[in-house]
């Protein structure tokens, strides 16, 4: 049993209403146990399973929380004031997406108190050609719910809708007399989403037999900062939710054609940065 001093580092937003969540990736790392240390993702059942220590339970508790969890676990009976440093990096689908008619479509982190016109200014304001009409979808299961739709000029002119906006959230700003989305709510949903390290992330049309590599070339293909090799599609099916695991970069460099595999209505590819 070694005796060390206790430092705890959680890396993680600074807003205390921050709750980690299945699919965030948990950074451990033990000094002086390297046994320990590693990148553990936070299961469905809301627990990290750390050998040796086994499962620990996280989810739903916020920075504060899990550091004084952590350090009373340990104490506990697995080591004497161990030292360690916990990063987290949030799951993709924990953040809002604002889609459409915005100059820079994308992925946003979700903050405590930001209403859906501060997500609109947050991803670069309306477009010229944007509509009035934004729709705010939830996902229930694998299908997409319509929460309401809102006038873009009321919102400018109130900047409250009276609704929170929840991680993995969509809002959408229609184009300009298309009116509001309606082709990917529901359980058959008409559109794939493409985030993270790309050049143009949003939703796209759905076209039966499309691949990852099309998924990928329809949002302007990889920025200089993506890691292809770590690509993941979130599928959701019958309320269940599946993460697949694809080597873009052996696809396109090394001809790996049996990871390029067909993407579903609903998709979500995610594709990290390098740094991760």
């Amino acid at each position: 049993m070694k005796i060390l001093t206790l430092f705890i580092f959680i890396l993680l937003s600074a807003d205390e209403g921050f709750k980690i969540m299945p699919g965030d990736t948990v950074i451990l790392t033990v000094f002086g146990e390297e046994s320990m240390s590693g990148r553990y993702e936070v299961e469905e059942d809301g627990t990290l399973n750390i050998p040796p220590v086994g499962r620990i339970k996280v989810a739903g508790l916020s920075s504060n929380e899990i550091e004084n969890y952590l350090v009373n676990y340990l104490k506990g009976g697995y080591m004497v004031e161990p030292r360690i440093k916990v990063e987290i990096v949030p799951s993709p689908l924990r953040n809002v997406f604002v889609l459409g008619e915005v100059k820079n479509p994308g992925s946003y982190d979700p903050r405590k108190g930001r209403t859906i016109i501060d997500y609109i200014l947050i991803a670069g304001g309306p477009t010229p050609f944007s509509g009035d009409t934004i729709t705010l979808l939830r996902r229930e299961g694998n299908a997409l719910k319509r929460i309401g739709s809102f006038s873009l000029s009321e919102l400018i002119k109130t900047g409250n809708t009276g609704i929170d906006v929840s991680a993995g959230d969509i809002i959408y700003v229609s184009r300009k007399e298309k009116g509001s989305i309606s082709s990917i709510e529901g359980t058959q949903q008409n559109a794939f989403y493409v985030v993270g390290e790309v050049k143009s992330p949003g939703a796209y049309e759905f076209k039966e037999g499309f691949r990852v590599l099309d998924a990928l070339l329809s949002a302007g293909g990889p920025t200089d900062f993506s890691a292809l090799n770590k690509t993941k599609v979130y599928r959701y099916e019958n309320g269940n939710k599946e993460v697949i695991e694809v080597d873009l970069e052996g696809v396109i460099k090394k001809g790996k054609v049996e990871g390029n595999i067909e993407i579903k209505p609903g998709d979500i590819i995610y594709i990290p940065g390098s740094i991760f």
